[in-house]
């Protein structure tokens, strides 16, 4: 009830009964009810912990809030969807025992850590038993599936916790999977594979991606030969620039500009992650992103002169095996990277360098972002407006000229009449072209 003047009694104010009908807007609501003091309210100074010696009276307050909650519908469907999430989670229990001892949610522990806040304790919030999950952590292949990594670099354990059936491998964190040496299996191979000299790029080999994406540097003395560098394709983006040059000039007398076409240029410009997701990635990573920078410096050839570097670019069916060069390359490293710190992991290992130092690797950032890559295409047709036939039903398009800047290409393309559109302007049926086996790497 609202107070009706100034000399109104606040210990006459009601819960509840606010609907029509004498109804609760909402059932148990305050958790938590007291009468209104009858003089000044006891206070206490923020000694030693909050509210001073007031504060066990707050945790028992909180632990009845808490804990009424739980037995309202609110806090009954809490807990369902709690548990819910929990069956959802990356580590698979394999039995119901292993469920509620390791990954279910119990309110027991909420309420556990309620009443003991404050105090510096702090419980794992998963399975029934609020303390019994601290002896437990999972496999270490477990624990690194869901980051991509197949070690984690520079955990140390906390001191003093002892790991029941843990393997021997995690408590001295040794991984499984070879810690120290490069010949670790990596988890994903488009990023490990090394550079390779083709005369095209070989299909035998783990390039597949949802998208085509690779470098092919033209050799200088045999150009029917390419060095061909995969990246995994995790694109920001990329702009292609058109820009056409008019020459501007007046007459005599005469106010307006007049203008002369002085001729066509197109940059294309590309932005791309490089990311190392296990350690045997990185160090092939890294050679590739020398290879690449290496292609802005000039070559020379056996009579002393420099020579330029030529390129052929593929990203999807945008541009597909498009030559050109590079004209500017940047790399940079993200701040929140995680970074390789070259030592094994095995006690004991202190952030002054003690430890066993891995030769197979080096103190190199996981993660490299492309944030500059300026390349100037090379057309393999005179660059011109596109010269296209209308000999088609209602003169609609029946053969689209060679001026093909955007590639629409792969095996075949989307500009032939294998692609969508016969000499007559027809469509073909879609299912033609999804049943035709196409080569996904081209």
């Amino acid at each position: 009830m609202p107070l009706i003047d100034l000399k109104s009694r606040l210990s006459d104010l009601k819960y509840g009964k606010d609907r029509p009908g004498g109804g609760n807007s909402v059932p148990l609501q305050p958790f938590v009810r007291k009468s209104p003091p009858s003089g000044r309210s006891v206070k206490s100074p923020d000694f030693l912990v909050r509210n001073g010696f007031l504060f066990p009276f707050s945790l028992i307050d909180d632990f009845i809030r808490v804990g009424t909650y739980f037995t309202s519908v609110d806090g009954l469907l809490f807990i369902a969807k709690q548990n819910a999430l929990a069956l959802t989670s990356p580590t698979k229990s394999k039995t119901v025992l292993e469920f509620l001892k390791r990954d279910a949610y119990s309110p027991i522990t909420s309420l556990a850590q309620v009443a003991l806040s404050g105090l510096g304790v702090h419980f794992t919030g998963k399975g029934f038993n609020p303390v019994g999950n601290i002896d437990y952590i999972p496999p270490i292949k477990e624990r690194t599936s869901r980051v991509g990594y197949s070690r984690s670099p520079g955990l140390i354990d906390p001191p003093g916790i002892s790991f029941k059936g843990v393997p021997d491998e995690v408590k001295q964190k040794k991984d499984p999977f070879k810690t120290k040496g490069i010949d670790s299996e990596p988890l994903d191979k488009v990023n490990a594979l090394s550079i390779y000299k083709s005369s095209d790029v070989d299909n035998t080999k783990p390039i597949n991606d949802f998208i085509k994406f690779r470098i092919a540097a033209i050799d200088n003395v045999n150009p029917t030969q390419k060095e061909y560098i995969h990246f995994r394709a995790f694109l920001n983006g990329f702009t292609d620039n058109y820009s056409a040059q008019w020459n501007g000039f007046r007459y005599p007398n005469r106010g307006e500009q007049f203008y002369k076409y002085g001729g066509f240029d197109r940059t294309f410009s590309l932005t791309w992650t490089v990311y190392a997701q296990s350690k045997a990635e990185l160090i092939p990573m890294y050679q590739k992103l020398n290879f690449l920078a290496s292609l802005l410096a000039p070559d020379y050839g056996t009579n002393g002169f420099m020579k330029g570097n030529l390129i052929e670019l593929t990203v999807g069916g945008y541009l597909f095996n498009q030559p050109g060069f590079i004209t500017s390359l940047t790399y940079t490293a993200p701040e929140d990277t995680p970074y390789e710190i070259g030592v094994v992991n095995s006690p004991p290992l202190s952030i002054g360098g003690e430890g066993e130092q891995d030769l197979s690797v080096k103190e190199l950032p996981y993660r490299i972002n492309v944030s500059t890559f300026n390349f100037t295409p090379i057309h393999n047709f005179v660059p011109e407006k596109q010269k296209n036939s209308y000999n088609g039903l209602g003169n609609s398009i029946s053969e689209f000229g060679n001026q093909r800047y955007i590639a629409l290409k792969s095996e075949n393309n989307n500009y032939s009449s294998d692609a969508g559109v016969r000499p007559n302007g027809d469509k073909i049926d879609s299912k033609v072209l999804i049943n035709k086996p196409v080569n996904s790497n081209g």
